[in-house]
Formats: C-alpha cells, sequence, structure tokens
C-alpha cells in the first residue's frame, strides 16, 4: 500500500480535516460516513483552470529559490482579476449540466 494510503494517514487526515477529506476509495479504504463524488478533472474547477493557468505564470517568472516561489505564487494568485473567475464559474455550470444530462456517464 503506498505510504499516502496507509490508515496512520487516513487517521490524521480525519482528524484534522474530519468531513473534509476528498480522496480516492477514501470511504472504502477508512471507515467513515462520508460519500465522496467521483473523481473528476472536468468537476474540478482547480484541475481544469487554475493548476494549469498558475503554473504558466509562474513558469514565465522562474522563482529559483522556495520563498521567492512562494511569494510569487501567492502574489500570482492575488493578480488573478475576476472575469476569468466569472468564465470558469459559468463554464463549471455547463460541465455539470453535462454530467447530469449523461446520468454521470462520460461526456
Amino acid at each position: 500500500m503506498p505510504h499516502h494510503r496507509t490508515d496512520s494517514v487516513f487517521d490524521a487526515n480525519n482528524s484534522v480535516f474530519g468531513n473534509q477529506v476528498i480522496a480516492y476509495q477514501y470511504p472504502n479504504s477508512y471507515p467513515g460516513p462520508f460519500n465522496w463524488p467521483p473523481i473528476s478533472p472536468d468537476l474540478n474547477p482547480c484541475d481544469f483552470f487554475l493548476w494549469g493557468h498558475m503554473k504558466d505564470l509562474e513558469c514565465k517568472k522562474k522563482p529559483t529559490e522556495f520563498i521567492s516561489l512562494k511569494r510569487s505564487i501567492t502574489d500570482s494568485f492575488a493578480s488573478i482579476k475576476r472575469k476569468p473567475f466569472e468564465l470558469v464559474s459559468d463554464n463549471f455550470m455547463t460541465r455539470l449540466c453535462c454530467c447530469i444530462n449523461s446520468d454521470g456517464s462520460h461526456f
């Protein structure tokens, strides 16, 4: 079993985050009352927009030290304008509708 999938990791996550943990097969791997949505980058705005956008911004800056990288990431998050988030929100709603229309199947 991978180190990040052990009971001790799940115990730590559960004690800190409680029912806010979203992890692949979490309810199957750890006794808990939570049913989690399937993992889908199409239904996760951070996956289909934010991480790629942030990577593009950071690769242009090319920070060389951890402290400067951390500061740069913080500044980049703060610099994102409202309009991209509005577009991502609209697109997210479209993706949710597609998921509903396909009854949770691939779309």
